[in-house]
């Protein structure tokens, strides 16, 4: 069962806001409640890794925040990272945080530069799946985090839980 997706798993990013070619007007880290927030207004194409200068040269948590009523049964949970392309010559590592729990996520070289401008044809997409036991969620207000912790930006394609 799907509890949210942002974008689309397509392989491109122009669903997401500051995409195609906007990215230099980057300003604010992503927020998205699922149900309130809208992928082409809240959650930039473009995710700034600490290498980013045009960024600040800094860390950029993108934060998901959404409520269960109730917890499912059974197995574990997954969260999927599609990944339009990265940065070719410093690719990022990532790190996702379900509520207390993190991982480290290394991605590879991807494309480069084209792909700022919407330019795909080269883009080495990729994938990121976190999978991770049921109790990682809790009733009430859940959050993910996602941040990129070393080398330059990743373009998004879709996250789903």
């Amino acid at each position: 069962m799907i509890l949210f997706q942002i974008g689309w798993p397509d392989g491109r990013h122009d669903e997401f806001a500051l995409a195609p070619g906007l990215t230099v007007r980057y300003r604010d880290d992503g927020v998205y409640v699922p149900g309130f927030a809208d992928p082409a207004r809240d959650w930039p194409c473009i995710h700034p890794g600490p290498l980013d200068a045009w960024a600040g040269r800094r860390e950029h948590p993108f934060r998901i925040y959404f409520d269960l009523a109730s917890l499912g049964r059974g197995g574990p949970g997954h969260l999927l990272l599609d990944v339009a392309d990265t940065f070719s010559l410093f690719p990022p590592c990532v790190r996702v945080r379900i509520n207390d729990h993190t991982s480290d996520h290394q991605l590879e070289p991807g494309s480069g530069e084209p792909a700022l401008t919407g330019d795909l044809g080269a883009a080495r997409r990729q994938q990121v799946l976190v999978t991770f036991p049921p109790d990682r969620l809790r009733v009430g207000r859940n959050m993910i985090e996602i941040t990129s912790i070393s080398g330059c930006w990743f373009l998004y394609d879709a996250v789903t839980l």
